[in-house]
């Protein structure tokens, strides 16, 4: 379980998230929405470890952030950030770059690394583009390495900030039942999301940042029951029944 005890965080000492106190679960998707500046990117970037609070706390399996080395976190919490440097290196080497926390002083991949390496690209279509260099792929194919990378990291917990904004809606599609599967297999997922309906599709919980603070945790069907989504982005929601689930319409 990974908790967020009362933290703010921010930079250069100036506040952008204000005392949010959250818990994320093993097989569980929770996605952070709200409006563009209200502090999202900031809450996933302390909850993996990548910004220390200005003040609370960050708890993950009972031990606090601090007793934690690099390394030993990153066996636990993987993080996909929405960017990502231009590189020359093949999918193939990206994907490995995975295993890297759980290497030993060698650096030398065993049996069990090259497995987790090969099961990553086979789960994201991407065995074809092995040897493909990174920017000699399309948009689509270079996020799914790097979800690839961090499915080889194959951590507990993985956190994503915005995984299918800007993509073609059937890699979108391919993205999200993705997480479902990691959730099913037991996974504690994470998410930044952009788009409203895919976070109401997928989510177990929905935390909706305003202003840097909570403004509402709940599940879909409580955050559209509380209106809150109308208030904070000036929207109407509606659900609507489509063959593969419910669908969500705004206007």
């Amino acid at each position: 379980m990974l908790e967020l005890k009362n933290i703010s965080v921010g930079y250069r000492g100036r506040e952008v998230v204000c005392d949010v106190s959250l818990t994320f679960r093993p097989g569980e998707i929770t996605t952070i929405i709200g409006k563009n500046g209200t502090g999202k990117s900031t809450l996933l970037k302390s909850a993996c470890s990548l910004l220390s609070p200005l003040s609370g706390s960050v708890v993950l399996d009972g031990k606090g952030q601090q007793e934690y080395t690099r390394r030993q976190w990153a066996k636990k919490v993987a993080f996909l950030s929405q960017d990502h440097l231009d590189s020359n290196c093949t999918v193939h080497s990206l994907v490995s770059h995975g295993r890297y926390p759980h290497l030993g002083f060698s650096k030398k991949r065993d049996e069990q690394d090259h497995l987790l390496v090969e099961r990553a690209l086979e789960t994201m279509g991407l065995n074809a583009l092995r040897h493909k260099s990174l920017l000699r792929i399309s948009g689509g194919e270079r996020q799914k390495a790097y979800l690839a990378m961090a499915l080889a990291q194959d951590t507990p917990y993985i956190a994503l900030d915005e995984p299918a904004t800007y993509l073609d809606l059937a890699v979108q599609r391919e993205i999200l039942h993705l997480l479902k599967t990691l959730k099913h297999q037991g996974k504690c997922i994470i998410a930044v999301m952009h788009d409203l309906g895919s976070a109401l599709e997928v989510s177990d919980h929905i935390c909706l940042l305003d202003g840097g603070k909570v403004a509402t945790y709940a599940t879909p069907a409580e955050l559209l029951r509380s209106e809150a989504i109308e208030r904070v982005f000036n929207v109407e929601c509606t659900e609507v029944s489509g063959r593969r689930g419910p669908r969500y319409l705004f206007s």
